[in-house]
């Protein structure tokens, strides 16, 4: 039993290692959201078959992107890194952050003059997990960075979003 538990430890602190190691600017809100703590008993409508696929991270390899989309309480964030987890552990670089201090940060970025080194580095990263999608109305130039941000990216990268705004149908 305790040698279980050690082992598991261990196990545990060799993905945190290999995540920063990996992906040393990657930083995730909750960080032991891993797919393997994924609970499909929750009344989310979570689909397992459907996030399967997503864990599987083909869609990544494609350059696609996806949608997080749900109330709030019902894990958009926690499955959003736990993808991210996943995507390290297979050796892809990955980004989270929340959209308000994406922006937030831009907008100091470009006050000093690092802008351009930032949305390059932004463009670089194979996953980048945006969370809390759609919280406040953007001013022009959060629109503008944004639309530079996913024109780098459109066929090039992933950039999966959450939200709590219901899809339009």
């Amino acid at each position: 039993m305790f040698s279980q538990a050690v082992e598991a430890a261990r196990t545990w602190l060799a993905v945190e290692l290999l995540v920063r190691m990996r992906s040393p600017c990657a930083f995730f809100v909750i960080s032991r959201a891993v797919p393997e703590d994924v609970d499909y008993r929750t009344t989310r409508g979570l689909d397992r078959r459907l996030f399967d696929i997503l864990l599987k991270g083909d869609w990544i390899a494609a350059c696609e992107t996806c949608a997080i989309i749900g109330p709030t309480g019902t894990g958009r964030s926690w499955l959003a890194c736990a993808i991210g987890h996943k995507a390290c552990r297979d050796n892809r670089s990955v980004l989270y952050t929340r959209l308000p201090r994406l922006l937030d940060e831009l907008a100091l970025a470009k006050g000093d003059g690092r802008i351009a080194a930032r949305m390059k580095s932004l463009a670089r990263v194979e996953l980048l997990l945006i969370d809390d999608w759609g919280l406040e109305p953007l001013n022009g130039n959060a629109r503008h960075h944004l639309l530079e941000i996913l024109e780098d990216r459109y066929g090039r990268k992933s950039t999966p979003v959450t939200s709590q705004l219901p899809m339009v149908r």
